[in-house]
């Protein structure tokens, strides 16, 4: 029953006998109602309404199960359809001709022509209109019932729009939903595939440029920035850089240096991560790292200086310090460069003052340093061990003094018991030096009495000696 003419001559047979049967129906439904009561005989109107009943049943039934098999929506349709519009024919043709005889028909040409009215006449309306209730309302069922499929269509394809695609989409039902169902599920696999390529990339993108700066942008992703796009705003710059390195640098050849990089590196950027923080950019074997909150910055400071104390070993050298500058500030974030080169970064005199102020570690023999600016923006509760070192000279033009504080809590705790009792010694001798007063050696003497190992105080020590 492949064939569409099969098809087709089947469908004919069907739906011929269901026209001759509703032609001498009255003759079916008159004699098996009321033919015994009224002993009316049955003449061949009975007979051709019985065997097209049976054509029609029959072909009928071939005809559902050719449709079943077929499984195309608009032959289910058609085989739902069909039966109760079958019955919904039968019945109202056979109550507007009036069963047992009474025609409601002519009982209305009677009432225009003012004869008697039949009494049954708003009996049969009144049936007319329950029956097409019915009617409507099985079409209803039926179409819902057939239709339900369509819903899941329509959840898939909403899903699919959003990209909320997880399993596969189940449909089912008539062969075009079939077809339906291994599409969407083609284009919901190439939408993972996709997604899957999407976030690798993005992971990918996020090592070049970290996610938290994109973040500070406003954006959602990469593809969202720009040449030009920025914003201004408060950070905390942190400068780290590597000091003794470039001994050992002559002792390895160029690959060991590289990996020697690479391995120190690595132990930094957890840390700056787990703290909230991101790396802006390399500079060799220097980093800047970027932080919102100051406190979390003066943490990261010293848990990267106790992570390189504690994993030196994994260097594989020894002897290797960090140095560390921080400052506060007002920046500009955003991409700057050409169209066909782009580059975010970080651009403002704060990071200026945080890449000198890591310089000024060398010249002082201290590890961490870090300004006024962004002492005043700690959080006074929390506990922090600190020293004032002066104020870092003039660089680059900028005439602009900027008071320099050491970080005390990245030495041992021996050491830090020490520097804070010689503190208010080690400041008074500073101050005084600074403004030119005459007892910054004597208080730097018993600075030194207290802390005979603090290299900062003998720094300065030699320089009040040798000034005139």
């Amino acid at each position: 029953m492949n064939n569409k003419f099969a098809k087709f001559l089947l469908f004919a047979i069907t739906a011929g006998s269901l026209v001759v049967f509703m032609i001498f129906s009255k003759d079916f439904f008159n004699a098996i109602l009321y033919g015994v009561n009224v002993n009316i005989n049955y003449g061949a109107g009975f007979y051709i309404a019985i065997v097209s009943l049976i054509i029609f049943v029959i072909s009928f039934i071939i005809f559902w199960l050719v449709a079943l098999k077929d499984k195309k929506i608009k032959y289910k349709l058609f085989m739902f359809v069909l039966p109760i519009t079958f019955v919904y024919i039968c019945a109202v043709i056979n109550t507007m001709t009036g069963l047992g005889g009474i025609n409601t028909a002519n009982t209305m040409v009677a009432r225009t022509s003012a004869m008697p009215v039949a009494s049954n006449i708003p009996v049969n309306i009144i049936l007319i209109f329950v029956m097409s209730f019915i009617y409507l309302g099985l079409i209803f069922i039926s179409f819902s019932i057939i239709l339900r499929p369509i819903k899941k269509v329509e959840t898939a394809v909403v899903g699919i729009a959003r990209g909320n695609v997880k399993g596969d989409i189940k449909i089912g039902s008539s062969k075009e939903l079939k077809t339906i169902e291994k599409g969407l599920n083609k284009i919901s696999g190439s939408i993972k595939n996709n997604k899957v390529m999407f976030d690798r990339l993005n992971n990918e993108y996020s090592k070049y440029l970290p996610t938290q700066f994109v973040k500070q942008l406003g954006k959602k992703s990469i593809l969202d920035m720009s040449l030009g796009c920025n914003i201004q705003k408060e950070i905390t710059s942190v400068f780290i850089d590597i000091k003794n390195s470039t001994k050992t640098s002559f002792t390895l050849s160029l690959t060991e240096n590289f990996n020697f990089i690479n391995r120190y590196l690595g132990l930094i950027g957890p840390v700056v991560r787990n703290y909230g923080g991101f790396i802006d950019k390399y500079l060799g074997d220097g980093v800047l790292a970027i932080f919102t909150d100051p406190d979390v910055a003066i943490k990261a400071s010293n848990a990267i200086i106790n992570k390189i104390k504690s994993d030196s070993d994994t260097l594989g050298l020894v002897g290797i310090e960090i140095k560390i500058g921080i400052h506060t500030g007002q920046v500009v974030m955003g991409v700057i460069g050409e169209k066909k080169r782009l580059s975010a970064t970080v651009v403002s005199n704060s990071v200026n003052i945080a890449s000198y102020l890591e310089k000024m570690n060398k010249k002082l023999g201290t590890q961490v340093l870090f300004t006024k600016s962004t002492l005043d923006r700690l959080n006074q509760k929390n506990k922090l061990n600190y020293r004032y070192v002066g104020t870092m000279p003039p660089f680059e033009g900028k005439m602009e003094t900027v008071s320099m504080f050491e970080l005390l809590d990245v030495y041992n705790k021996s050491t830090i018991k020490k520097l804070n009792e010689s503190k208010i010694y080690f400041e008074s001798a500073i101050r005084s030096w600074e403004s030119g007063g005459s007892k910054g050696k004597e208080f730097m003497k018993k600075a030194i009495e207290i802390a005979p190992n603090d290299k900062v105080a003998k720094l300065y020590l030699g320089k009040m000696s040798r000034k005139k």
